[in-house]
């Protein structure tokens, strides 16, 4: 893949991505791109579909998937590729983490109707509800009950540390996914490290076996892809990118 342009970071509507994988697919292409992979949250359910439309398209699909995990108290997300996704690890942990989305997605809900935004009913919410729930999905029901103008309004009352209604995560350690990933066969890359890891951070997950870090990211400035291109080289780590 020395000559390709791929996009490693991306979503579909298996979890909080717009489109769906066909659509994603077609999108990819008329960018000009080659190769993706669409790393939805915690679950595989999208690769199937998109396997098969890249197929159909010729453009060269990735296997790919972003796990939430937890290093030194704080969140981080690890992207995992080219994995076995017959793994009974990785399967079990996908099911873990998709009931413990659910659990907190149904603790929000709760939570928000207790501080009293109106929202839609039980049946009209979980009708058609699927793949991998997150914040975002919550975030459309705010603003669909008209308690928030956008969906960052929405993130800004409702959903983060220090609101009123926010509910913590909990999360698989990071290195236990590290480690779920290797045992598939898989390499894992830390996603969008300028948004919250410190170098001491940075450091405890090279040392659980991190292989990459996704130095493109349009979160980072030329300043951190200079700071991230060179960690990955001194520390021999994959370099990778995506839109997210």
């Amino acid at each position: 893949m020395s000559n390709t342009r791929a996009d490693l970071h991306l979503h579909s509507c298996f979890s909080d991505g717009k489109y769906t994988c066909e659509e994603v697919v077609e999108r990819v292409q008329k960018a000009g791109l080659s190769a993706l992979a669409i790393t939805d949250h915690d679950t595989i359910d999208g690769l199937d579909s998109a396997s098969s439309a890249c197929r159909s398209r010729g453009v060269e699909f990735i296997v790919g998937v972003e796990i939430s995990a937890e290093v030194e108290n704080t969140e981080v997300h690890l992207l995992a590729y080219a994995f076995d996704i017959t793994s009974d690890t990785l399967l079990d942990l996908f099911a873990e983490q998709r009931k413990k989305r659910m659990q907190r997605f149904e603790e929000f809900i709760g939570s928000l109707r207790r501080s009293g935004v109106a929202l839609a009913s039980d049946e009209e919410i979980y009708d058609g509800l699927g793949g991998s729930v997150g914040r975002p999905h919550i975030a459309k029901l705010i603003v669909e009950a008209g308690a928030a103008e956008s969906m960052h309004d929405a993130f800004a009352k409702y959903l983060i540390p220090g609101t009123e209604t926010f509910v913590p995560k909990s999360f698989p350690s990071s290195k236990d996914v590290i480690a779920a990933v290797h045992s598939a066969s898989g390499c894992s890359v830390l996603a969008h490290p300028g948004h919250y890891t410190s170098n001491d951070m940075m450091r405890h997950l090279i040392k659980e076996g991190l292989d990459g870090i996704e130095v493109f990211h349009p979160s980072h400035d030329q300043m951190l892809i200079k700071y991230y291109r060179d960690l990955a080289e001194r520390y021999s780590l994959f370099i990778t990118g995506g839109s997210d």
